[in-house]
């Protein structure tokens, strides 16, 4: 399929729509654009957080947030809570006018992952919006992507994401439980030397509609 890029050049993107409302753009960010991503990101990079579970154990990601709001978990649970002075950067807003125009980004959360980190099967029920479809971008390490219809239900689907790959989960898709499981590899590959990242880890920019 002939798309265009964030900047009007035309591009063959891949793209795989599941009939749960799950889709995934393969190849949709060029090398240069995710370079652009991932240095907007390491602007931040004393920001990035490690988030405990209400349990109290800590999670193997960091993260970082743009925009009205930012995404906290702690002993007092998962939500959300104000944030000033950080707004959305206009990259990650051109990337949800493209594959979103039905949302309104009001928070974007950057995760970080080192080689075989991860989340477990979880579902993102802190929005009061949850009509509003999430979009992810993937940069970096590969990692796993599986999602199901709840968190026993089987059988589940399972995809590989690559850099530069992004996936929206619209409709049903976006009430699924979902895990991520980030490549074990620890070397530093060419790709990741030319986006600027120094060590073997995956960023993930997931874009959201709160309220």
């Amino acid at each position: 399929m002939i798309n265009e890029d964030l900047f009007g050049n035309a591009i063959e993107t891949n793209i795989t729509n599941y009939e749960d409302g799950l889709s995934v753009y393969r190849e949709a960010l060029t090398l240069s654009q995710q370079q652009s991503l991932v240095k907007v990101i390491k602007t931040r990079i004393k920001d990035f957080q490690t988030q405990s579970l209400p349990s109290g154990t800590l999670m193997h990601i960091k993260t970082q947030s743009w925009g009205k709001w930012q995404w906290v978990s702690d002993a007092k649970g998962m939500r959300y809570e104000p944030l000033e002075n950080v707004p959305i950067p206009d990259d990650f807003l051109r990337i949800a006018a493209k594959y979103a125009p039905e949302m309104t980004p009001e928070s974007v959360v950057v995760n970080l992952y080192k080689p075989n980190g991860g989340l477990g099967f979880h579902c993102d029920r802190q929005e009061p919006n949850q009509d509003a479809p999430i979009l992810t971008v993937s940069l970096g390490l590969p990692a796993r992507f599986t999602w199901a219809n709840s968190y026993t239900t089987a059988p589940s689907k399972s995809i590989t994401l690559q850099s530069g790959d992004i996936v929206k989960m619209a409709g049903q898709a976006r009430r699924a439980y979902h895990k991520v499981e980030v490549s074990g590899k620890s070397e530093k590959s060419a790709l990741l030397t030319k986006l600027g990242l120094e060590k073997p880890v995956r960023l993930s920019i997931t874009i959201r509609q709160v309220c």
